[in-house]
């Protein structure tokens, strides 16, 4: 919260919650973090590790996604359960892997580019990640109408194929 805080509000408010509407956090990173930070623990950093084992003992020690929503069956939950199947799931990662290597490329490079701009990292693991997440639950606003319907009939057939509960 401190490092969020001294990046985007030179240290005046914790404003995450309002900066974004969703988080996942992959399980491997979490476990990671809890061991770095397990000598200089908060009372933040304590519920997030009773959460973490929590997790751990649910998913029989299974890669896992920690996410969060504004609501249960929003388009924010299921942009959140995009990212948990792609990172958990490798015939989703696949799928949607094959999905994305058969964008035009000036439409790709359209889609990275806009994504950066809103704050994303310029990592094509974290950019695919986020490409598919939008393309099978709804668009950033600033993408073209054209390209994204263009493409996005596939990636949703593919998310609803693997979340029948949800969608």
């Amino acid at each position: 919260m401190r490092l969020y805080t001294d990046k985007n509000n030179h240290g005046h408010s914790f404003s995450y919650p309002h900066d974004w509407v969703g988080y996942n956090i992959p399980s491997n990173i979490l476990m990671e973090a809890e061991h770095t930070f397990r000598n200089n623990m908060n009372l933040y950093d304590h519920i997030m590790t009773e959460i973490i084992h929590h997790c751990i003992d649910e998913s029989n020690h299974k890669p896992w996604y920690l996410i969060g929503a504004d609501k249960t069956g929003s388009a924010t939950m299921n942009h959140e359960i995009a990212h948990g199947l792609y990172y958990t799931n490798m015939k989703y990662k696949s799928e949607m892997d094959n999905l994305i290597n058969a964008i035009e490329s000036r439409v790709y490079k359209d889609f990275k580019k806009l994504l950066i701009k809103q704050g994303y990292a310029n990592d094509d693991v974290i950019i695919n990640d986020e490409i598919q997440a939008y393309m099978s639950t709804g668009k950033l606003l600033s993408w073209s109408n054209r390209d994204y319907e263009k493409y996005t009939k596939d990636f949703v057939k593919v998310f609803k194929k693997y979340n029948k509960k949800n969608v």
